[in-house]
């Protein structure tokens, strides 16, 4: 489908883009061979010639027809062209189509942004020689400034309205051809307005600023309560830890400073947006980097993700254990010292709810921004995790009061256990729906036999259950404690695979519900190429 670009230069609008079935006008497909089409060009090209060389066209005249050459850039694509017999129709892909569209699209862009900076040079010429003037009136004492100005606005830098026409045109012809005539939307691309500072990020980058404070502050609280500098294996301690935690220091700081950089930047008027290449009005402001810094928007990968660290805190302390066996230096003695230390049992806690805690400021976040209150009872469910799992890991570690440990383990846990249950079932799942045709499952069903939901729904039940194990210490003889743990780690490993499944088959069904399964945003091209032939 050949594709001409045709400048106009009518007193009511420029006519930038025409597409036509053939690149010649007034004949049907089949009476067109390529010496017409040449010809035609050559025509074309011969009076744009004689008409330059005729009389000097004005500066907002251009030629009175472009015509988009479909280039070859592959070698399998050049090798089809020579071996392909001719074809008198100059035809264009999907996607060659797409990248002229986007190039034309961006050319616009630029050119309208240049010609907006010319129009500020002018009127800013313009206001320098006003101020100059009643400068030179209050000092001379003399009233010159009426008839210079005038002189000004007769001469062409304060008098011509070419740039202004041609902005209006380029206005007219953008918006016809690229926002299908949405006056709105047009102007907002060709004139993108500088981004408003939210109340709600400044909120944002303070409330995540504080948690991290105040982390920071119960950490160093915690080295100074337990009064871990003065005993003997302080310089171990700090020789371990400290570097650990300079990674995530040495990224905070880079971000902070970054966003030092930007507010400074816009402080005195540094385009750094251009310099690095930024889409104007899409840069993030110093406040958006700080937001960053402390957190980043939700998406269903990210919390995903993070549901799957959930169910590896008995890996995260496996790691933990490494670090603690070989960075302590055990297995030189072959000595398991890890777990006689206050510190490494303070980590059992901190390890264990790291993965909860990102999950709850996942909600936070999505509640603050969605507005949506099903995200509250989400983060409700995870801080009652919490709370488990520091309680069973309390009762893990303190032998001094194991009972009112596990009474408190069992309450908590059992809690958190049926809220995740039934979330898991009838919100991450979507089932257990009375009113569904398909009864206690959903209307939609990816997998035909209906029975594997009603097993998966049990396992799910069961597995969730595995940690009544911690609390409970069922014993066997055949089975070592640790080999316990690690069963039970399994399990709980199984049923996330389990629980990914079904998870993102609702979210699936749900996207295709509400016709957001493809994520293309249609252009405004008529791929079909038989009707051009018919019109």
């Amino acid at each position: 489908m050949p594709v001409l670009v045709a400048v106009k230069l009518g007193a009511q609008a420029l006519e930038a883009i025409q597409e036509g079935g053939s690149s010649k006008a007034g004949k049907s497909d089949e009476d067109e061979d390529e010496d017409d089409v040449e010809k035609e060009e050559d025509k074309v090209v011969f009076e744009d010639i004689s008409r330059l060389n005729a009389v000097r066209p004005s500066s907002i005249e251009v030629l009175d027809r472009v015509k988009i050459n479909n280039t070859k850039e592959t070698p399998r694509s050049t090798i089809k062209h020579v071996l392909k017999s001719s074809n008198p129709e100059l035809k264009f892909s999907r996607d060659n189509l797409r990248r002229v569209e986007e190039k034309l699209r961006r050319a616009f862009v630029e050119f309208y942004q240049k010609l907006r900076l010319l129009k500020s040079y002018s009127f800013l010429n313009v206001l320098a020689f006003s101020k100059i003037l009643k400068k030179y009136d209050k000092v001379t004492s003399r009233n010159a400034t009426k008839s210079y100005m005038k002189m000004i606005d007769n001469s062409y830098l304060g008098g011509s309205d070419e740039v202004i026409r041609l902005m209006e045109r380029v206005e007219a012809t953008f918006i016809k051809h690229f926002t299908n005539a949405n006056r709105t939307k047009g102007m907002n691309i060709l004139r993108p307005q500088a981004q408003r500072e939210r109340h709600r990020i400044t909120f944002s980058t303070g409330f995540l600023g504080g948690c991290m404070f105040s982390l920071v502050v119960a950490l160093f609280a915690i080295i100074r309560t337990r009064n871990i500098l003065q005993e003997d294996g302080h310089k171990k301690y700090m020789n371990t830890m400290f570097p650990l935690y300079s990674l995530f220091g040495f990224i905070v700081l880079h971000i902070l400073m970054y966003a030092a950089n930007i507010y400074y930047w816009r402080r005195y008027r540094v385009n750094y947006s251009f310099i690095f290449g930024f889409k104007q009005g899409t840069e993030l402001s110093y406040r958006q980097v700080l937001l960053v810094g402390f957190s980043i928007g939700v998406t269903l990968p990210d919390f995903l993700l993070g549901d799957q660290l959930t169910s590896q805190v008995q890996a995260l302390r496996s790691v933990q254990f490494y670090i603690c066996h070989y960075g302590w230096g055990d297995y030189k003695l072959r000595q398991n010292t890890c777990t006689d230390s206050d510190t490494y049992n303070a980590f059992l806690f901190i390890v264990a709810v790291v993965p909860y805690v990102c999950r709850l400021l996942q909600c936070l976040r999505r509640l603050f921004e969605e507005k949506n209150a099903e995200q509250g009872y989400n983060g409700i469910k995870y801080f009652l995790t919490i709370v488990a799992v520091c309680l069973r890991t309390a009762y893990s570690v303190d032998k001094d009061n194991q009972f009112v440990w596990r009474m408190l383990a069992g309450i908590f846990s059992a809690i958190a256990a049926i809220f995740c249950t039934y979330w898991d079932l009838v919100l991450d799942w979507g089932l257990l729906n009375r009113t569904s045709k398909n009864r206690w499952l959903r209307d939609k069903l990816l997998i035909p036999q209906k029975k594997v939901y009603f097993i998966a729904m049990i396992l799910n039940v069961l597995l969730r259950f595995a940690w009544v194990q911690t609390v409970l210490d069922f014993n066997f003889s055949f089975m070592h404690k640790q080999t316990m743990v690690a069963v039970v780690a399994s399990l709980e490993i199984i049923r996330r695979g389990i629980w990914n499944f079904f998870r993102l088959e609702n979210e699936h069904l749900n996207n295709v519900g509400k016709y957001r399964a493809f994520k293309t945003v249609p252009l405004p091209f008529n791929y079909d190429e038989d009707d051009d032939k018919d019109n």
